[in-house]
């Protein structure tokens, strides 16, 4: 109780938000690593990858301004 005395509303609650944001990092990070870990028993190691065909460069057409 001493602890939170010593802060001010202000305080307490920027100490707050930076512990809540640390918790949501956290869950985050074990998260993806729950993740990761479902995907490659599901899916094989080897993705297919389609690339696209190169764009067209189209010809700049300069014009004059009336």
């Amino acid at each position: 109780m001493l602890f939170a005395a010593q802060f001010t509303d202000d305080q307490i609650a920027v100490i707050g938000c930076a512990v809540v944001f640390g918790g949501c990092l956290l869950m985050m990070l074990i998260s993806q690593k729950i993740g990761r870990s479902v995907r490659s028993r599901s899916r094989h190691a080897s993705l297919e990858v389609v690339p696209f065909p190169a764009s067209r460069q189209e010809i700049a057409v300069q014009r004059n301004a009336a």
